[in-house]
């Protein structure tokens, strides 16, 4: 719409729509409406693209893709230092979007009066290298970190009672669930003994990591836990595991070798998703359960690449 006609409406009937591009949100659009009603039966039939982040009305956040389902939101928003913020309905404002933060960067522990407590999805963008979590930050959501493409490493305060950081992965509080690999993290991740659970998405995207060192506690791994990292060559997990997500190593284009040593084959979820080819791939299990894998529903349709290794 021309000046004129935005300047024909007041701003609280006018939406602006918010699309991704390669460093932050842009302004793409502003849709402007005659009356609250006509602006309600938009937002009831927008066909919103998957590029957009979110809309805002004035001072409202009106939607965000993927943020709580992709519903509508309604909610009062704002902006600070760079960052946009939503006012939550429990008093607390949540991260939509760092869309002009770079380098290190601590979420803060207040914005307006208000403690931060979320980071919503896609909310941490390219040109920040290193996150670090306040003391009231206590809610991600699997799509946080999706456009993080220079985040590095994780900090947390020692005084968040939610989440902890080693070595710059991202871990819960008392670290027996390993959480999130920032995307742009290179060479081999070295994960905490007490892990028991790999989080889904955890490792989703990191595609310059060339390894990973899992500990023999380790009881699960989650849905798309190591997808699309394509330079991972292999993969050994230890007795305890007894089971993995669907697609969790899907998009590991590298992959050679995949070690499996517990004593029952784990329970695998869509076994045909778990990775985007079998071509150059071995799946290496000890020799005397080599005939037990092959005849597990789990792992017959892997049967021609399952080879038995001495211990």
């Amino acid at each position: 719409f021309g000046e004129k006609e935005m300047k024909a409406y007041p701003m609280e009937m006018a939406v602006a729509e918010y699309k991704k591009d390669n460093t932050a949100d842009s302004l793409a659009r502003f849709y402007a409406f005659a009356s609250e009603t006509d602006m309600l039966d938009f937002l009831e039939t927008a066909e919103v693209s998957s590029s957009t982040t979110y809309l805002r009305n004035s001072n409202f956040l009106l939607f965000m893709s993927n943020y709580d389902a992709g519903c509508l939101l309604m909610r009062p928003i704002f902006e600070k230092d760079g960052a946009v913020y939503v006012s939550k309905p429990d008093g607390t404002a949540g991260l939509v979007a760092a869309k002009a933060v770079s380098g290190e960067w601590e979420i803060p522990k207040r914005v307006s009066g208000k403690k931060v407590t979320s980071v919503g999805s896609y909310a941490v963008k390219s040109g920040i290298t290193s996150l670090i979590f306040s003391k009231f930050t206590d809610t991600l959501y699997v799509n946080s970190f999706v456009e993080a493409a220079d985040l590095i490493s994780f900090g947390v305060k020692r005084n968040n009672g939610k989440y902890s950081a080693e070595n710059g992965l991202l871990y819960n509080k008392d670290k027996s669930a390993l959480l999130a690999c920032p995307p742009a993290y290179t060479g081999t991740a070295e994960i905490n003994s007490a892990v028991k659970t790999v989080g889904s998405f955890a490792f989703r995207g990191c595609s310059s990591l060339s390894g990973v060192n899992l500990p023999d506690g380790l009881i699960s791994v989650g849905a798309y836990a190591f997808y699309g990292c394509s330079s991972m060559e292999e993969i050994a997990f230890g007795a305890s595991l007894t089971g993995v997500g669907a697609m969790a190593l899907y998009g590991c284009t590298s992959l050679k070798k995949v070690y499996f040593c517990s004593d029952i084959p784990p329970e695998i979820t869509a076994p045909s998703l778990l990775f985007s080819s079998k071509e150059g791939l071995k799946i290496e299990v000890p020799g005397d359960l080599t005939s037990v894998y092959k005849e597990s529903s789990y792992f017959s349709s892997f049967a021609d690449i399952i080879a038995g290794t001495e211990p």
